[in-house]
């Protein structure tokens, strides 16, 4: 009975490792990825001519009257907002796939340990 507990203890053992690996390998995988999102800076699009023509439309349809110049900074305002709402998706995308590297190794570690110990165990035995 003693040896059917040993080797479930093994298997959960082997089990936390796999899965905090795998944290520990996906959290650098996306860090890498997101790192690079962070510090390239999106190209600027500036707004095209049928781009403002169909929001000009749009408006018509709505009553709402503004000039393409106006139309225009709007779309440029629109855009900046996006840029910055990018960044801080980035930089927050960062900071999980950190935590995740954070998190996981130490418990991998732990058990990856605890594997040890064992088969050191079921050796001296």
């Amino acid at each position: 009975m003693a040896k059917f507990s040993t080797n479930i203890r093994i298997i959960y053992l082997y089990m936390v490792c796999f899965t905090t690996l795998m944290m520990v390998l996906f959290g650098g995988a996306r860090l890498a990825s997101d790192v690079v999102d962070v510090f390239l800076e999106p190209t600027y699009r500036a707004p095209q001519p049928l781009e403002i023509e169909r929001r000009l439309k749009q408006m018509a349809d709505e009553d709402i009257q503004l000039t393409k110049e106006e139309l225009k900074q709007q779309i440029e305002i629109e855009h900046k907002q996006e840029q910055e709402r990018q960044k801080y998706y980035n930089v927050k995308q960062v900071v999980e796939d950190f935590s995740l590297i954070l998190i996981g190794f130490p418990v991998y570690w732990y058990h990856w340990r605890k594997i040890r110990d064992e088969k050191k165990t079921q050796k001296e035995e």
